[in-house]
């Protein structure tokens, strides 16, 4: 009686395995303040803040309320991110409205 439970034992390790190799290491993930009832998250890679490139970075958060909006980073903000120092970035504006994110290494 004890096999069935073994089997479903070892099917869910390795879904949970599988989901975690699905994350990458390193990534950090951050929220934006809430604007008009809704919120965006924003990812910065390990990579971003360990080689900065010169032109720095541009990218889009999460899509919440049918709508995404842009955030750029230079090169010494990234820096100073890695270097555990917050910078406070203003996204994009879309409908009328933009967000902001604290960004800071807590790694």
């Amino acid at each position: 009686m004890k096999k069935p439970y073994l089997l479903v034992g070892l099917v869910l390790f390795l879904v949970g395995f599988s989901l975690a190799a699905l994350s990458k290491e390193g990534d950090m993930e951050f929220t934006s303040t809430t604007v008009n009832n809704h919120n965006h998250m924003f990812t910065l890679s390990k990579a971003d803040l360990d080689t900065p490139p010169a032109e720095g970075i541009s990218r889009m958060t999460t899509t919440n309320s049918n709508h995404n909006h842009l955030v750029t980073l230079t090169k010494q903000q990234l820096e100073n991110i890695k270097n555990a120092k917050e910078e406070t970035v203003k996204t994009s504006e879309v409908g009328m409205h933009s967000h902001e994110f604290k960004l800071k290494s807590w790694k």
